[in-house]
């Protein structure tokens, strides 16, 4: 394994899960976070939550949103960056840098029926750019994402900020996490996943539970 980070989460999606309305409940959920409605955030943040985030991010963290999977249009919605401006009104982190940008659009992963027909690391890393980086490196760097599912996204934007903060500790937060072959029993679970990249150039979210 090249390397792993973590990854924050806060709500379980499946395919299948024990009641089945879960299933439909966590597609609702997503849908309305994609569709940038941070006030659902606000909506599951139960106290015991917000103290399961303050654990892992406090008041030196800067947020980084992770690029949409086409290059943004004007007026266009960007879960990320929407996610980061609620998470500041909220209360959690110092600030937020919008230092990655996507060139080119590429397959989408969420659920996608074939990894075959998903953008490879590779190609995420080679449509994404870092763009105007701060001058001060940040004390510890959160990327944020909507929805997380292989993570190849995530270690692509990973691999660009490395380059540039080779010494700042890198973690992502992402409301939503799917597991495409496990069952969820628990729609709202927080738990610390990591993202793990290999070096056969896969990547793969393992969760403890």
């Amino acid at each position: 394994m090249k390397f792993e980070f973590d990854s924050i989460s806060l709500i379980q999606l499946a395919k299948r899960s024990n009641p089945p309305a879960i299933v439909e409940q966590g597609r609702a959920l997503t849908s309305f976070i994609k569709a940038g409605r941070t006030d659902v955030l606000q909506q599951v943040m139960t106290f015991a939550i917000k103290q399961f985030i303050r654990t892992h991010i406090n008041k030196k963290t800067t947020f980084v949103p992770i690029p949409r999977s086409a290059p943004l249009l004007a007026n266009a919605v960007w879960p990320g960056r929407l996610i980061c401006q609620k998470l500041l009104r909220m209360g959690f982190g110092k600030d937020m840098y919008d230092v990655l940008e996507r060139t080119s659009a590429v397959q989408t992963g969420h659920f996608n029926r074939s990894a075959e027909n998903r953008a490879t690391i590779e190609q995420h890393y080679n449509t994404i750019e870092v763009t105007n980086p701060p001058l001060i490196v940040p004390e510890q760097i959160v990327l944020v994402d909507d929805v997380i599912t292989q993570g190849r996204t995530a270690v692509a934007c990973y691999k660009r900020l490395r380059e540039i903060f080779p010494h700042s500790p890198i973690s992502i937060f992402t409301p939503v996490i799917t597991k495409t072959f496990d069952e969820v029993n628990l729609l709202i679970d927080p738990k610390i996943c990591k993202v793990q990249y290999f070096d056969s150039g896969k990547s793969i979210v393992s969760c403890p539970g």
